[in-house]
């Protein structure tokens, strides 16, 4: 179970091979995140709207809490103007 304030990312392309057909075969991949988690294969992120003292204390047993600056691939779209060409 997550912990209350925080998001979850799990990096599979980090694991090993096992663990990343574990992760991608139904029914069993509910087996395979505890595992990436204590693999230190999982991270947090902290919802920016909630304080500190609202969140759940950080959980210690794999987790890694992700970098303020982390942007998640493919989630930001860099525009520029057209100019018509």
């Amino acid at each position: 179970m997550l912990p209350r304030g925080y998001g979850a990312r799990f990096d599979a392309q980090a694991a090993t091979l096992w663990l990343r057909l574990l992760v991608g075969t139904p029914f069993l991949d509910r087996f395979a995140y505890p595992l990436l988690v204590r693999r230190g294969h999982a991270y947090l992120t902290p919802f920016p709207a909630l304080n500190s003292a609202d969140r759940d204390p950080f959980p210690s047993g794999g987790w890694q809490l992700e970098a303020p600056d982390y942007v998640q691939p493919g989630s930001v779209s860099w525009l520029q103007e057209h100019d018509g060409k």
